[in-house]
């Protein structure tokens, strides 16, 4: 898929699914054969990429509004609740239009981060690890917002989510944060 095609289906999800944002017409879409991993969106440059898109239309529309979606208020780079809550509607709304296999290709994304999500905490690492998914989706996260984003993604508040594991926020967190903002470009003060 070449640039102008690409364009002409973010404008279409824009126009479509996402009408009533205000900041819709600021955001650019591009691909980017240097990310590490499939699509990221940008906040801070409003900017939506891609390392590859899907062959098909459908995932093509699903992976632009996947992205938007992380774009919207209180959802960062979390598959949580907010985020499904947002994907879930784009999916009715899609139904709406007559696009059932839209419709269903959202709805599935969903099922799958709700079924990974309730599989449980695990282990320290899995939290580590998510810490660092987030941080490479949403390099301009804070780590604040990232923590309140594992916990939410878990069914917790942010302290609920320490008291289940050691009761406060490990060292180890703040430094897997720090070296994932030092890998994917949102932190230029911290040493390496």
């Amino acid at each position: 898929m070449g640039d102008e095609e690409l364009q002409e289906r973010f404008n279409f999800v824009k126009r479509e699914f996402f009408p009533r944002r205000k900041d819709r017409n600021n955001w650019t879409i591009k691909i980017d054969k240097s990310l590490p991993c499939l699509g990221r969106c940008s906040k801070a440059c409003k900017t939506i990429a891609f390392l590859q898109l899907p062959s098909n239309e459908n995932g093509v529309l699903a992976s632009i509004i996947h992205e938007i979606c992380h774009t919207s208020k209180g959802c960062g780079g979390s598959h949580g609740k907010t985020w499904q809550k947002k994907m879930l509607n784009k999916s009715k709304h899609a139904k709406k239009k007559g696009m059932e296999a839209l419709a269903t290709r959202l709805l599935e994304e969903v099922e799958q981060y709700k079924e990974s999500i309730q599989m449980g905490i695990g282990t320290m690492g899995d939290i580590y690890n998510r810490i660092q998914d987030i941080v490479m989706d949403a390099p301009e996260i804070s780590f604040d917002d990232c923590l309140e984003g594992v916990a939410l993604e878990y069914g917790f508040t942010k302290e609920e989510l320490w008291l289940r594991s050691s009761g406060k926020i490990p060292k180890r967190a703040k430094e897997v944060f720090d070296r994932a903002k030092r890998l994917w470009g949102g932190y230029k003060n911290v040493k390496a």
